[in-house]
């Protein structure tokens, strides 16, 4: 009988004896190749930088090369697949926001109602022109108007209008997001209500006398806007800004006579932005709210079963959503979804809440998720931390499901559409690869599959943390690794 002792011994011996053979497994005739890909991935530029790589045969279930395959490594916007993949299995596809309207009524006189209004919303992030053929924001909160109040033939309201802004909680991104990144359109906070993307634009130009001229688009006042701004034609248009916490932006630098340039700034409170527009295009439309005060509170207790509901509004439905998300890497759209997971699932609308969520998603699939922290769903905080071996194993588990396709076509298409639309350019392997990019400061990202005939054949993970090149070195470099894994493949076949 063996002693408690040698048994863990043996265990241990065994575990890393399977451990040092999925680092090294490279059969069927792959040893060149990962000799050149080890080559490739080090050049001297890249000394000082740590690659998390991983090469996958999904048809013969090898890996055939890796490096750091089990070490955590920064994914930046690659955090995006752990997000809208665990969302299309606890969601599902077809799954929609609601943001619901209540009346509690106390009375009512001809088209006049003294009672309360309550706004309660549940994340929906797609309340904006960008789903619903480029209208305006505000003509798409005026339709709203029309379906709260005209279409239950109220004219006017003499209570209070209260903003039940409790679903999500910890809604405060700092110490999550680099604090230079807070006031533009990639670190949006997702909020219960969210009213245009949480986004102004606004355009500053050069009038004919020479006067610095300021608009915004949605074009109701919201935010303030102080700036400093020269017209000297004899330096380049150049303008920096930055919003702070009292929705004041500060606006600076030059720009050339005949000049115009746009710009997208967030705002600080997405629930009280919402309110502002309801607020405006109900006066719009002619809704008298001359006696009505309004509200936001997080932890309303109502019993909302006691009360008159006007009107359900549903979102977008995710399958239209996860396109952008992954396609176009939008940050906002993968934190809300987050969030969304950690409130269904957990009753716990943060980052965290939806963390577990995935956690528990990924134990249930047999993922590794030793090495796994999740401190968003977009990637664009940098305590994130996955490993190669969990997206080399998401991207086998994902191919058995149901959603594969959609989650598939989400991502972008090399040469061809999303974030690689102009990458794999004239290049042998261009339209074979679908991946997700990302990329934050010093780290640059891409992951996911290298198609034969439409189908999936190799899975990959290349992620690039800590190198002081440019961008498109590295951008290169994940290129022709794809590329030397491509022409390797065919002409191996070819020889067979």
């Amino acid at each position: 009988m063996k002693s408690p002792g040698i048994t863990l011994i043996i265990t241990l011996v065994c575990f890393l004896f399977v451990l040092g053979s999925a680092e090294s497994k490279n059969g069927s005739g792959y040893e060149e190749l990962t000799t050149h890909l080890e080559e490739l991935l080090y050049p001297s530029e890249l000394d000082n930088a740590r690659w998390g790589a991983a090469l996958f045969d999904l048809h013969t279930e090898e890996l055939v090369f890796a490096e750091n395959y089990n070490k955590s490594i920064i994914p930046a916007s690659n955090q995006k697949l752990l997000t809208t993949a665990v969302a299309l299995e606890v969601l599902g596809s077809d799954y929609r926001f609601q943001t619901q309207f209540y009346l509690d009524a106390r009375e009512i006189a001809r088209d006049t109602v003294r009672g309360d209004l309550y706004i309660q919303g549940k994340g929906d992030p797609s309340f904006t022109g960008r789903f619903h053929d480029d209208k305006n924001s505000m003509d798409l909160m005026e339709d709203l108007i029309e379906e709260v109040f005209v279409a239950n033939r109220i004219k006017a309201l003499d209570g209070e209008i209260v903003v039940d802004a409790g679903y999500f909680c910890e809604r405060s991104v700092e110490g999550t997001w680099e604090n230079e990144d807070l006031s533009y359109w990639n670190a949006v906070a997702a909020d219960s209500l969210n009213f245009n993307e949480n986004i102004v634009t606004y355009e500053i130009s050069v009038s004919s006398n020479e006067e610095v001229e300021l608009s915004w688009e949605p074009d109701f006042e919201y935010l303030t806007f102080e700036k400093q701004i020269t017209t000297n034609e004899d330096q380049s248009t150049r303008i920096s800004y930055e919003r702070d916490d009292a929705n004041v932006v500060h606006i600076e630098g030059n720009i050339q006579p005949g000049d115009s340039i746009s710009r997208r700034v967030n705002v600080a409170e997405p629930a009280d932005y919402f309110l502002a527009a309801f607020r405006t295009a109900a006066e719009n439309k002619n809704i008298d709210m001359g006696n009505a005060s309004f509200r936001i509170q997080d932890d309303i207790d109502m019993d909302y079963d006691d009360m008159t509901l006007l009107y359900s509004h549903l979102s977008t439905p995710f399958e239209e959503i996860i396109d952008l998300i992954n396609k176009s890497s939008h940050n906002f759209y993968a934190d809300t979804l987050l969030r969304t997971l950690g409130r269904v699932e957990k009753e716990n609308g943060s980052f965290s809440g939806g963390g577990e969520v995935i956690a528990e998603t990924f134990a249930d699939w047999g993922i590794e998720t030793y090495g796994m922290y999740v401190q968003d769903g977009s990637g664009l905080a940098r305590r994130n931390l996955v490993t190669p071996r969990l997206l080399i194993e998401l991207f086998h588990v994902m191919q058995d499901k149901d959603s594969f396709d959609m989650w598939l076509d989400s991502l972008p298409h090399g040469g061809r559409d999303g974030t690689l639309r102009n990458r794999f350019r004239n290049r042998d392997i261009e339209g074979d690869v679908f991946a997700k990019t990302g990329f934050i400061n010093k780290v640059r990202a891409l992951s996911g599959y290298i198609v034969e005939d439409d189908n999936p054949r190799f899975a990959f993970v290349l992620i690039c943390n800590d190198y002081l090149t440019s961008t498109g070195f590295i951008n290169d470099l994940q290129e022709k690794f794809c590329e030397e894994v491509w022409q390797w493949h065919s002409s191996y076949e070819q020889d067979k």
